[in-house]
């Protein structure tokens, strides 16, 4: 989180760490009540301060990945499917540590670990199209800036944001019946 507060005009204060700790602390509370009322806007809410770091800065804190996390596995506590949580976080991190390995330098470490985080919000389908909708949306964003001529083939894209984008859109399509009843036509 030091790297979203370093633009502050108080540095020395912001980078004590205790106003840091206290932060995070507070938008894990907030996030907490705001599940009370709905859990698609406590997701919401923690999804945007990483993406806002990252598209920023090009790092992202792991303390955004530990309270996605924490309330993650409090949905899936309450919700009673902790079990697809577990599998939902061990396919994607699987997922990404390959991709994290076998493609050196296409994905950063903050990817792997923010969106196994998010994993746990999801069952194992809507893992699946939690990781799918990241990627399309970062292939468009990229084709959209080929195509106007803002960057090249060799340009960074900064994943957080189509992470978050990925999460979100996930979870609300997980939220709604005709998703659901999608899968069961399909899916058998």
């Amino acid at each position: 989180m030091e790297n979203l507060w370093r633009y502050r005009s108080l540095g020395r204060f912001w980078r004590d760490g205790k106003v840091s700790l206290f932060l995070w602390f507070l938008w894990l509370f907030f996030a907490f009540f705001l599940w009370l009322y709905s859990p698609f806007l406590a997701l919401v809410c923690l999804l945007i301060f990483p993406a806002v770091e990252d598209a920023r800065t090009g790092f992202v804190s792991d303390a955004w990945a530990l309270g996605i996390m924490i309330v993650g596995c409090f949905d899936a506590l309450m919700m009673g499917r902790m079990w697809d949580a577990f599998l939902s976080f061990a396919g994607v991190t699987l997922f990404f540590v390959l991709l994290f390995v076998l493609a050196r330098g296409a994905i950063g470490s903050g990817d792997v670990i923010l969106s196994s985080a998010v994993a746990w919000w999801f069952s194992p389908l809507s893992a699946a199209f939690f990781v799918w909708f990241s990627f399309l949306s970062a292939a468009v964003f990229s084709v959209v800036l080929l195509c106007g001529r803002k960057q090249s083939l060799q340009s960074v894209i900064f994943f957080i944001p189509f992470i978050s984008l990925g999460g979100v859109c996930a979870y609300g399509f997980s939220l709604s019946p005709w998703w659901w009843e999608t899968c069961r036509l399909y899916l058998g």
